[in-house]
């Protein structure tokens, strides 16, 4: 019924950085993004309720 799979499997990695050049503007986009300030983002952390998991 169910397929038997195995979790040690080899994983493919992708180095992104050394496909993209140095010129191309997803560089620019990235280096804006960078600047943006946390608290900007992800607001205050709230007195009630559970604590964020994204740090």
């Amino acid at each position: 019924m169910y397929r038997h799979y195995n979790n040690n499997q080899t994983s493919l990695t992708l180095p992104l950085e050394i496909s993209i050049s140095e010129t191309h503007i997803v560089r620019a986009i990235s280096a804006f993004v960078d600047t943006i300030p946390y608290k900007l983002v992800y607001g205050e952390e709230s007195a009630f309720g559970r604590p964020h998991n994204h740090r």
